[in-house]
This record gives structure tokens, sequence and C-alpha cells, in this order.
């Protein structure tokens, strides 16, 4: 049915990416499916007016009887909560099938206007074993400023030379924080968010292909209905309850003034130098995240002034709102779709 459901899906929603192909294996033979490639307008147009340019890829097995991999292109949205951009139904994860994908993906984005993607994947397992090396490597990774991912990379070479070598030879942009590029605005380094929308899909792993879409038309519909009831000039909450965390903690931090914005903020024994005009702080937090950070609350909130006006557009309500804009319109069941001449294609063996 799936040549046939493109064709319903680019009539009810014209503004769809959906291709398809099947094997052809020669004369007498049948059809067989091969892949399906599907991005709504609502999905990669949303995704490009008011997603950051983060996007996680992941793949999964599909369950039941259809057998297939699923890949998928993931973004966090205002509310910090995953935003599915596109996916497909392959017939095996490999590099030819990963390589449509991204063909097909490219082609979503191409009159978006932007070019600044970052890519979020998982990596192979780590062949360091053990809960030292465990330990100083998420301290690495989750290192804010280079003080911290030194002090733990240090404590590493001296547990595992091996294992410090070969984290030192990868690229630090791809996975530890403070070489993250902070035009970004995401501290995320795990690719969780792509792994959690194959769990919200439940059922939908084992029922048909044509399930998915439902499932992101609802999903749309409903954070489409929470941003009405939202100010526009506000922050979502995820970004409120940052704020209320570094507002809390920044009550242990002292001040002192170095002139046109600048500041030194005491934390301990530890000076962390900030400055406002330039909305950074030497800890690091601030820049990456987008959200101000503890010694950046404890300076706002001495200028009498408010940290939401210092978070990033993409924690607003308004760039929520342009992320759902649009709607994943619905679609007929199969008995009543208009005829067709289209091939008949077996699934996969």
């Amino acid at each position: 049915m799936l040549p046939h459901y493109v064709v319903v899906m680019k009539e009810t929603n014209p503004d769809v990416v959906a291709y398809i192909s099947w094997n052809n294996q020669g004369p007498e033979m049948p059809l067989t499916f091969k892949r399906i490639f599907i991005s709504f307008g609502a999905q990669y147009k949303g995704f490009a007016k008011g997603c950051r340019p983060l996007i996680g890829i992941d793949g999964c097995h599909l369950k039941g009887n259809f057998n297939g991999c699923l890949l998928s292109a993931i973004a966090l949205y205002a509310n910090q909560q995953i935003f599915p951009i596109a996916y497909a139904v392959v017939s095996e994860e490999s590099k030819d099938s990963w390589t449509y994908f991204f063909r097909c993906l490219r082609t979503a984005l191409a009159d978006s206007g932007r070019d600044d993607w970052t890519f979020m994947s998982d990596r192979m397992k780590r062949q360091f074993p053990g809960p030292y090396f465990e330990a100083y490597f998420w301290q690495a990774a989750n290192a804010y400023n280079e003080w911290v991912f030194t002090k733990a990379m240090d404590k590493m070479k001296g547990l595992d030379p091996a294992a410090y070598h070969y984290l030192r030879e990868i690229d630090l942009k791809l996975w530890t924080r403070f070489k993250f590029d902070p035009t970004i605005c995401c501290d995320d380094n795990t690719n969780n968010f792509t792994e959690s929308f194959n769990a919200t899909l439940g059922l939908d792993r084992v029922l048909p292909i044509m399930t998915i879409r439902r499932n992101c038309m609802v999903r749309i519909a409903t954070r489409q209905a929470t941003g009405e009831e939202w100010q526009e000039n506000d922050i979502t909450p995820y970004a409120k309850n940052e704020i209320k965390k570094a507002n809390d903690d920044s009550r242990f931090c002292q001040l002192h003034c170095s002139g046109r914005g600048e500041w030194e903020v005491v934390e301990g024994r530890t000076s962390f130098p900030l400055n406002m005009v330039q909305r950074t702080c030497m800890c690091g937090r601030w820049q990456i995240s987008g959200i101000p950070c503890k010694h950046a609350c404890r300076v706002i909130n001495n200028n009498r002034q408010s940290p939401a006006q210092f978070v990033s557009k993409y924690y607003s309500v308004a760039y929520y709102r342009a992320t759902y804009d649009l709607t994943i319109h619905p679609m007929p069941d199969p008995t009543q779709w208009p005829p067709a001449d289209i091939p008949f294609i077996a699934p996969l063996k």
C-alpha cells in the first residue's frame, strides 16, 4: 500500500517531502519494498523556523511482522523536548541507507535559508571499561570550561594512559561541552533525546509504517494548543525552571564590580570573570546553554533586572509557537483513497 499512500499523502499535504523506492528483481519476480522517507512541511519548516540548529540522528529496529529499520532526525524545541523532523523506514541500517536518508533530509531543508546544522549521533561503545574511567570520562565530557576538563583528563591519564591518548586524538568539539559551538545554545552531549523518540512510538513500532504519521500529527497539534496558552513575550517553562535553579544557587556567590558590564563573581575559593555585554561567564555554562548561570543570575539580580531578559531566543515562547505554526493535515483511511495506477509491492522478507 505504501506507493499509493505516498500519492495520497502528497494530495492532502502538498508540502510533504516523501520518497519511496522498491526493488525490481526482474520479470516474473515481485517488486519488493526497499525504503521510504517522509518529512511533512510542519516538521522541516517548523524546525527551520523555531528550533536550534541541532539535529540528532538515530536508528532502531521495527518490531512485529514488517521488519526493517526506522531512521529518524530529531530536534529540540524551545521547551527542551523532542521535535521529529523526518523519518525513514529502510530494509537495513547501512551506509547506503544513511546516505539515502541524509540526501533526502538535505532536499527537505534546501529552502530553509540555513546551513549551520550540527549533527549528533551515538558513537561505538568505548573499549576502556571500569567505573573510574567512566567517572573521569563523564567529568571531562560534561565540563563547561577547560579547567574542569583538564583536571578530569589528568586523573584519567594517571589511571589509564591509553584511554587518555585515545580521547585526546578525537576532536574535542565532538564530545566535550566546553568546545561546543555557543551559537547552538545546547549543552546536550548524549543522544538520549533521539532515542526517546523511538520510545514514544510505543506500539507504532509494531504497527504499519503509516501509523507514525498520526503520532507526529497529534504531537504537533497538542504542542500547538499548549503554546497558544502562553504569553508570546515570555520564556518556556523549561527555561523558567533552569533560571529558578540558578537563582537558588546564586545566593552563595559574592560580587566584585570591575566596571562597564564586567564582574568578578566569587563562589567558594574560585573567581569567575563575567561579562554582561558579551553574555559570557568563565564557568562556561551561560554561553554554552544559552541560559544564565548562577553567577550571571547573581549579577542580574543585583542590577535589579530579570534573568529572563538574558535567555537565548531559542527558549522563547515566540520560537515555540514558530516551531508549531503549521499542521500535518489529516488523511482518509485506505478504503477512501482515489484510484491510482501504482504498482503493488511486497513487504520485506
